[in-house]
């Protein structure tokens, strides 16, 4: 006996109904997959919108390819967006100095996956004979030359001082560390927070001209972090990616800015080496 027609004509409606459910179905997983896979790289505004594009461009398509994930690359428009962006969580893969890896690992669940070799240590300088200044208590009624906060040279200065009230007050320079030294040898201020490379780099003559009142302990290399909303595969194959030599050579631009001599990611330290960084900021940041 066969089916009667009219509820043949049912079923027949009710398998289509079910074929298109399957495909909207399909086409709903497929779009949140697709919108899931969308990951965030962010570094700090410290070149234009075109200069970042050049120099992270690269890593990203890099990524994308290697995860199998759409990475795109987020350029804040100066340092109140990316701070804010940053905190609200909302880049995924993030590539900038210790304390801000710091921050994130302690209140964001950030890992740290790689770095730049080598480590961060700075020098105030001051005129070897400006016999007013010896020690960091002398800074504090003077003028020192110094990259804008959040920096991490500058704020570590800023920690070395309990009473915010009572700091030197920082000469903000453009330039890089090498500006800073400019400024400060063309008497624009009586000292000057410096990389330990550039102290090292200067003549034996503009050695003997200086002398160093606080040298830094050393604290990790500038680090990519990534967010725990990132499975535990993806931040180890995000770190396996960085450190091969497809991924030191899409950051080339990247080495060519921070770290000329040595034009590779390394594996970070132990997680521990970053604890207690986050204290350059909180409470001596606005905001922070």
């Amino acid at each position: 006996m066969g089916i009667p027609k009219s509820i043949a004509v049912n079923i027949k409606g009710l398998n289509n109904m079910k074929s298109l459910a399957s495909i909207l179905l399909f086409a709903v997983v497929s779009y949140s997959s697709a919108t899931q896979a969308d990951l965030t790289f962010s570094a700090p505004p410290r070149e234009s919108l075109a200069e970042g594009e050049q120099m992270y461009g690269p890593i990203v398509e890099y990524l994308s390819e290697s995860l199998g994930q759409k990475v795109k690359y987020e350029h804040p428009s100066d340092w109140i967006q990316y701070s804010v962006n940053m905190r609200k969580g909302k880049y995924d893969i993030i590539f900038d100095g210790p304390h801000f890896a710091a921050w994130r690992i302690k209140h964001l669940k950030h890992s740290p996956v790689a770095m730049l070799p080598g480590s961060l240590d700075f020098d105030i300088l001051v005129r070897k004979d400006d016999d007013k200044i010896n020690d960091l208590r002398d800074l504090v009624r003077y003028k020192i030359c110094g990259l804008a906060s959040p920096n991490l040279g500058t704020v570590t200065v800023y920690s070395l001082y309990d009473n915010p009230v009572v700091q030197p007050e920082i000469y903000e320079i453009k330039g890089g560390f090498k500006g800073v030294y400019r400024a400060f040898k063309n008497q624009r201020c009586r000292a000057a927070i410096v990389r330990d490379n550039i102290y090292k780099k200067l003549t034996d003559a503009e050695k003997k001209s200086v002398k160093i009142i606080y040298k830094s302990r050393s604290l990790p290399n500038q680090t990519v972090t990534v967010s725990s909303k990132l499975d535990s595969k993806t931040r180890e194959l995000v770190a396996y990616v960085l450190t091969t030599a497809k991924g030191a050579e899409s950051a080339d631009k990247l080495f060519g800015r921070f770290s000329k001599k040595e034009k590779y990611f390394v594996e970070p330290a132990k997680q521990a080496v970053y604890t207690g960084l986050e204290d350059l900021l909180e409470g001596v940041i606005w905001g922070w």
